[in-house]
Formats: structure tokens, sequence, C-alpha cells
């Protein structure tokens, strides 16, 4: 004959660990395979900002040169 599985009541503390475990094994380790963490997240800013830096930096070369540029076209229209 089979023994009967005795199930203990539903309270509130047996509740909270078991979706803690389920959160610990199961949940979270999924999470991190689909969202980049936070060290990815960092990662990834780090390279944006270096790349505005360059295109910045170029930019203001490219209006320095503007500058001069017209300035030379109008002492050019002067003589």
């Amino acid at each position: 004959m089979a023994k009967k599985k005795i199930q203990k009541p539903l309270n509130m503390a047996s509740l909270m660990e078991a979706i803690a475990g389920y959160n610990e094994k199961i949940f979270i380790p999924e999470l991190k395979k689909i969202f980049a963490t936070k060290k990815e997240f960092s990662e990834f800013k780090n390279d944006t900002q270096t790349s505005f830096d360059k295109i910045f930096k170029k930019l203001d070369t490219l209006l320095a040169e503007k500058i001069v540029r017209e300035y030379q076209e109008e002492k050019e229209k002067k003589l």
C-alpha cells in the first residue's frame, strides 16, 4: 500500500520561502541571460561617451577650419 504524502498547510512564511528559492535558482539566472547586466551597461555607456568625445573633437576642428576659411574669403573679397 502506498503511503499518502502529508501536505503541510500553506502559510505566508512557507510561501515566501518557496518564492525566494524559485527566484534564486531559476528566475534571476534567466533574467541575467536576457537583460544586460549593470557591468555590461556601464561598458556600453563608456564606449558611447568615448565615441561622442571623438565626434565632438572632430566637429570642433571642422568649425575652426570653417571660421578661418570664412575669414580668408572676406579678406580676398576686400582685395
